[in-house]
């Protein structure tokens, strides 16, 4: 059964294209984007995407140039765009919004408590990322990564003030007491926490580091993992996962390989430090709390990525943990900033539930307190 949301064009063209019989709506995440699961006739799976109002075609092409340039030198993990016209045209407008239709990508995310040997690995399939855009150019300039940090916690310290006297009536009560204790731990440390970050990363302000094309929001829900020593095929997961979960064994014992990587909406020219502070602080919260400490996964981030790109073989695993470190640190406390302004001051409504936002503020909050 297609969907019957869709617009009649769209499936017409999946229909005649691509030999579609079935289309069902993934549950959305928080960017607005919807995603349909869709199946053929030969049991083909493809993710169709009907992208968020912001999203303009020409920003959407671009990213559909990268990650096509990323497959086509090697990265196969990476989905391919696929027609959706007679004209091979890959993200046509119908009723006001861009779609776009794309391979199915296979796997798992890894556990929460996942090895350094498996982090590593994931770091690896970024590495190999990397490598496979950077035949479309490179430049050595101060990261950008930096300075936007540097910027926006700027405007963190003038956001501050008109969040003491807030009027919390607006907001669903789930996300309440969340956002009280954001805004106390931004109140309470916040001025000790930015003047640490400037103080440590000075030296990189004007520094000028190799940038090239990278994911910037690649975190553990966003490349994909099969077991290697399982019969069962991993469970599917759509182009935009919208809560982590698996069904991954927890046996440290078990082999993973990176088959899948989705999520390309952030994609720009960065230093590749952002992706591996992303990938790597998306573990830090379980390792920190048990065996494993914050050094070991910036190390292992480091060394997987070293293993299958040559972007940062000359950076050193202390010069790394540094930067690593204070980067994960200022997003979190950002992060933790952005939540009240858009819930509080903005007054955004996002298209997944109350729990899933309230969740994730306090899941930052969480990581905030672990002073990393």
């Amino acid at each position: 059964m297609i969907d019957n949301t869709l617009p009649p064009a769209i499936a017409r063209s999946l229909v005649s294209l691509h030999g579609v019989t079935e289309v069902v709506a993934v549950a959305p995440g928080m960017s607005g984007a919807r995603v349909f699961r869709c199946q053929s006739y030969d049991g083909r799976q493809f993710a169709l995407r009907r992208w968020q109002s912001q999203a303009s075609p020409k920003r959407i092409a671009e990213i559909h140039r990268i990650v096509a340039s990323a497959y086509g030198n090697g990265c196969t993990m990476v989905p391919q765009q696929l027609p959706m016209d007679f004209h091979g045209n890959t993200c046509p407008s119908f009723d006001g919004s861009t779609w776009d239709l794309a391979t199915w990508v296979t796997g798992s995310p890894l556990p929460a408590d996942a090895t350094v040997q498996q982090i590593a690995a994931g770091a690896a399939a970024i590495g190999r990322f990397h490598q496979a855009v950077a035949t479309m150019g490179n430049r050595m300039q101060p990261a950008p990564a930096v300075r936007s940090r540097l910027s926006r916690a700027a405007e963190v310290d003038r956001l501050l003030p008109r969040l003491q006297g807030v009027d919390w009536s607006a907001c669903p009560e789930i996300l309440i007491r969340p956002l009280a204790r954001a805004r106390d731990q931004l109140q309470t440390k916040w001025a000790s926490v930015h003047h640490e970050f400037a103080r440590s990363i000075r030296g990189y302000h004007d520094a000028d580091v190799l940038t090239q094309y990278v994911i910037r929001d690649v975190h553990r829900g966003h490349i994909l993992f099969t077991s290697t020593d399982s019969d069962q095929v991993a469970e599917s997961v759509a182009m935009e996962t919208t809560a982590t979960k698996t069904d991954a064994t927890d046996d440290a014992a078990t082999s993973y390989r990176a088959t899948g990587m989705i999520d390309f909406d952030a994609v720009r020219v960065d230093t590749p430090v952002t992706d591996l502070v992303r990938w790597g602080g998306s573990f830090l919260d379980s390792h920190h709390l048990g065996d494993c400490g914050a050094d070991a996964i910036w190390d292992s981030v480091l060394a997987g990525h070293q293993r299958e790109s040559t972007s940062l073989q000359s950076w050193r695993a202390g010069e790394f943990r540094l930067l690593a470190g204070q980067l994960h640190r200022i997003s979190t406390w950002i992060s933790l900033a952005n939540w009240l302004d858009w819930l509080t001051i903005e007054q955004r409504k996002f298209p997944t539930n109350d729990q899933m936002v309230a969740r994730r503020i306090d899941e930052l909050a969480d990581l905030a307190d672990l002073e990393l």
